[in-house]
C-alpha cells in the first residue's frame, strides 16, 4: 500500500473537527488556543512521522465550550484533529 497524497488545494479542503475539552489549566503566561493539524505521513520512518499545523488553517471558536473548530487543508491525504496547544500571552501595560 502506498500513500495517496495531494497538496496546493485551491480551494482548501473544508472540515469540521472534533474538539475535546482543554487539558485543563494553562501554565503562567499562557492560554490554551484551538488548532488544527495534519499528520505528515511523508516519511515511511514511523519515529519521523509528526502533527503538523503546515498546509492548515482554521478558524478560532466563537466560544470557550466549543465543541468542533472549522479547519481547511491545503494537502489532502492522511488524518487531520483538532488539538489545544499553549500560546504564550501578550504582555500589556
Amino acid at each position: 500500500d502506498s500513500l495517496v497524497r495531494h497538496s496546493n488545494w485551491d480551494p482548501p479542503i473544508a472540515l469540521t473537527l472534533p474538539l475535546n475539552a482543554a487539558p485543563g489549566i494553562p501554565p503562567e503566561g499562557y492560554s490554551y488556543e484551538p488548532v488544527c493539524v495534519r499528520l505528515d505521513e511523508t516519511s515511511t520512518d514511523l519515529p519521523k512521522q509528526e502533527w503538523t499545523t503546515d498546509s492548515m488553517t482554521w478558524l478560532l471558536p466563537t466560544s470557550y465550550d466549543a465543541t468542533t473548530v472549522e479547519c481547511f487543508a491545503a494537502t489532502g491525504g492522511g488524518s487531520y484533529a483538532a488539538i489545544y496547544i499553549p500560546v504564550k500571552l501578550e504582555a500589556t501595560f
